[in-house]
């Protein structure tokens, strides 16, 4: 069985491979909409599962209410992942710099950052929402203590919670701001 901290720096790493080969200029317009994503659910706080628990209750799919929640935040964590890298995307004005060691530190540092929004982000839930994936043998109880260590990163982990959306709507407004004062 693979450890689910293998899993997510994988993910991780791949988000940085995909920074380094879109450039910052891209990667920062997504790094807005992600943002984006992080403060919709700062927001909804909980409510997005009990949402979620109560729409497919209705529609006759009564099932474990904490795997009916984890596929509510996995599906919108996916979805936003999404529609921020296809088709047409945000994009900062700005040149690549002239020296290419800066350059491809600068596109993988932002595509690893957006990589710790996201699958941080997907950690978080899937770890409040006691491993649901468990259910399909994806994840075998106990949490190492690395994988403990790491999930102490993730974004929900280190802004505190009583600033979270004061902190994240003041991030999302100082992208905004970048992207439109040139």
């Amino acid at each position: 069985m693979i450890p689910i901290e293998a899993v997510v720096i994988l993910l991780w790493l791949i988000f940085g491979f995909v920074g380094l080969v879109r450039r910052f200029p891209v990667e920062l317009g997504a790094t807005i909409g992600l943002t984006a994503m992080l403060f919709m659910l700062q927001l909804a706080g909980g409510r997005l599962g009990d949402v979620a628990v109560s729409v497919l209750t209705k529609v006759g799919l009564d099932t474990d209410p904490s795997l009916m929640k984890w596929f509510a935040y996995s599906g919108l964590i996916a979805a936003w992942v999404f529609f921020m890298y296809a088709g047409q995307t945000l994009s900062f004005p700005g040149m690549w710099p002239p020296n290419r060691v800066v350059g491809t530190i600068l596109d993988t540092t932002i595509g690893l950052f957006n990589g710790w929004i996201v699958v941080g982000t997907w950690w978080h839930f899937t770890d409040v929402l006691a491993y649901p994936i468990k259910q399909w043998g994806l994840y075998v109880e106990p949490l190492s203590a690395r994988a403990t260590q790491l999930l102490g990163y993730a974004p929900q982990a280190l802004i505190p919670d009583s600033y979270g959306t004061a902190i994240i709507g003041g991030f999302l407004v100082l992208l905004i701001a970048l992207r439109v004062f040139r």
